[in-house]
């Protein structure tokens, strides 16, 4: 007899807790702020509705049908299928190898915050020798805004010893007749709009217009490069900041980024990627085996394991703590977060739509990968838990209330970090752009910074990492169940028995994770899981319940076991709309890496090994595992 989930709340809990995890609080609000800020969340929700929920629907339909995991749900549609499941399957296995990793940092980190390890000694680089000049401000005080009659002042970064001039205001652009020009300051550049004119040998780029407009937004293509002023012929490099003037006993320092400035202020950037991760140069350079990270790991997947020990039974008691604790805690966050000086200035950048963005191919690929990739979708994991749910359930209104509550959150979280990022920029006088980082940056290096920064740092610090692991746990542990499930099916193991084997072989993986070049293999083994391997199990689930099962068998079977009624645009989802997004998404990636090798490396051997063959291991190892003979009870 397949075990079931003990209540209907206690599976939609459950799938709640796989769909909000780490990516809701660091990856969702930094790539809602590189596509577009508010217009950004319209492709999302959009993308939501048309493709995540139907997808959704999609991996329960085909768990509560064929009562099996993955696996046994394509063998199931076609025994030749069976591949394909593990494919699923593994994914979700590679993916929690990497994913425990993380939640064991979070672990540490919950120690680093009550005890402030982190802090590291303010000042510690001050020179006398390389001050700008004296000042009445307190320590660790930042002048903004830069005042004008300072510009052009020679200073040296008593961090690197790189020599500089004092820059007043980021560099403005103006692009006339096609051409962009870049002014040191904005009062020369709206002159120039007046009464612009064409001088091609101040020219930074030629990117084809025909107007005349101040740029709101640097190009990254153009970020670095010398300029001339066309009106005074002042020369430059292009900025998106002023340089940062920093007191400390009695003088004021200058620099040119904010990871200088944050270094010398007691970065904790500084202790998580050096002292904490003893980050090497390269992916090849193993470095140290950083043996306190070896406990939070360890502590991270005796957590997993207990959650899931007994199966449905002790995930259906767990997900009632790790999903509505992570929700009060966020509360508690936003309702912070807003109350902080500068917050309105991050919540501004979070949420003012850029409209014009929506006509861009780029944002909403980045809200269709962010929407399946949040949705848990693709892993397999989906599929196991709508194997689990009794006879009588509704598949369709289930879906809804997950994707709604996973985006909420993440929207929400969107609003507690923003808040608190706005209030970093109001601090150090630069851009929202500035201060926030993707994936573990934010986390680990500019949340802390924040959060240091404030009243009760200690506290909120544990509350914060409390909040991450909590979050974390339920993703892991459904990965876990995606694969420990699949494996049962087939061979009819105990449940004991199979998360032991999992685990212990998820642990072993991870390891080399835990070297001096583990951000490294991290970072490019995500990338390629999620732009690679995810995508070509979404597409060929499409592929196969849209043409071969075909789509409408299976909303008849979704309708037949829901309280709501899904129409004939489901139909054109799944075999349409979605695998056309999913085919693009597939060749820009491809595209990509046909150009250049992925990260700030440049190796191909990187993007090859820890890349390219993972991805094609997974079909390799589904094909043998398919060939193994089971006994496939249910």
């Amino acid at each position: 007899m397949r075990e079931t989930w003990g209540s209907r709340r206690a599976f939609i809990l459950a799938a709640i807790g796989s769909a909000i995890g780490l990516g809701n609080i660091w990856r969702f609000p930094y790539i809602a702020y590189a596509n577009g800020g508010g217009a950004f969340l319209v492709a999302y929700f959009a993308c939501l509705f048309i493709a995540g929920i139907p997808v959704l629907m999609l991996e329960f339909g085909l768990g509560h049908r064929y009562r099996q995991a993955a696996p046994g749900a394509f063998r199931g549609i076609k025994p030749s299928l069976e591949w394909f499941g593990w494919m699923a399957a593994l994914l979700s296995f590679v993916i929690v190898v990497y994913y425990a990793i993380i939640m064991g940092w979070c672990v540490n980190y919950t120690y680093e915050a009550a005890t402030q390890g982190w802090r590291q000694e303010p000042g510690l680089y001050a020179d006398p020798t390389v001050a700008l000049m004296p000042t009445d401000l307190a320590d660790m005080e930042v002048l903004t805004p830069v005042p004008a009659e300072m510009g052009g002042t020679p200073y040296v970064s008593p961090v690197n010893r790189v020599s500089g001039v004092v820059t007043a205001e980021p560099t403005t652009l103006v692009e006339h007749e096609g051409v962009v020009y870049g002014f040191p300051s904005r009062t020369q550049a709206e002159a120039f709009s007046r009464n612009p004119y064409a001088d091609e040998s101040c020219a930074l780029s030629i990117p084809g217009g025909s107007k005349t407009a101040i740029l709101d937004r640097i190009p990254a293509d153009i970020l670095g490069r010398p300029f001339t002023s066309p009106i005074d012929g002042s020369e430059g490099f292009v900025r998106n900041i002023s340089t940062i003037l920093i007191a400390y006993d009695g003088v004021l320092y200058g620099f040119d980024n904010v990871d200088e400035a944050s270094t010398f202020m007691g970065s904790p950037g500084d202790f998580f990627y050096n002292r904490f991760l003893g980050l090497t140069s390269s992916p090849w350079d193993l470095g140290t085996f950083r043996w306190p990270l070896l406990i939070g790991f360890t502590i991270s997947w005796v957590w997993i394991i207990a959650s899931i020990w007994k199966g449905t039974k002790t995930v259906g008691r767990v997900v009632y703590y790790t999903v509505i604790i992570p929700w009060v805690l966020l509360l508690v966050f936003m309702i912070r977060g807003v109350t902080l000086p500068g917050a309105a200035v991050g919540l501004s950048y979070y949420l003012t739509p850029d409209w014009a963005r929506l006509l861009s191919g780029d944002i909403w690929l980045a809200a269709l990968t962010q929407v399946f990739f949040s949705l848990s979708v693709g892993f397999g994991v989906m599929i196991a838990y709508g194997s689990f749910l009794p006879k009588k359930v509704n598949i369709a209104g289930s879906a809804f209330i997950i994707g709604i509550a996973d985006a909420l959150t993440a929207f929400y979280g969107g609003i507690a970090v923003f808040s608190a990022l706005g209030f970093q920029t109001a601090r150090l006088g630069v851009p929202v752009s500035e201060v926030v980082k993707s994936g573990p940056g934010l986390a680990f290096v500019a949340y802390p910074h924040i959060i240091s920064s404030l009243p009760g740092a200690a506290f909120f610090g544990v509350l914060f990492f409390i909040m991450l692991l909590t979050l974390a746990v339920d993703s892991a542990f459904s990965l876990v169940e995606g694969v420990t499930a699949s494996l049962k099916d087939k061979w009819g193991l105990s449940h004991k028995r199979v998360n032991l084997i999992v685990g212990g072989a998820a642990f072993l993986l991870g390891l080399p994770m835990l070297t001096g070049a583990g951000l490294y293999i991290l970072d490019i083994v995500d990338h390629f899981m999620n732009s690679v391997a995810l995508v070509l199990v979404v597409l060929g689930q499409l592929l196969i319940v849209g043409w071969a099962f075909p789509a409408e068998k299976m909303r008849t079977y979704i309708n037949s076991n829901s309280n709501m009624r899904i129409g004939w645009w489901w139909n054109t989802s799944v075999r349409w709309i979605i695998p056309m997004g999913m085919l693009w998404m597939l060749a820009s990636e491809i595209q990509a890496r046909g150009v250049s090798a992925y990260g700030n490396f440049g190796l191909r051997s990187q993007d090859f090994l820890l890349g390219w063959l993972v991805v094609l291991i997974l079909p390799i190892a589904g094909d043998m595992l398919a060939s193994r003979k089971g006994v496939w009870k249910d």
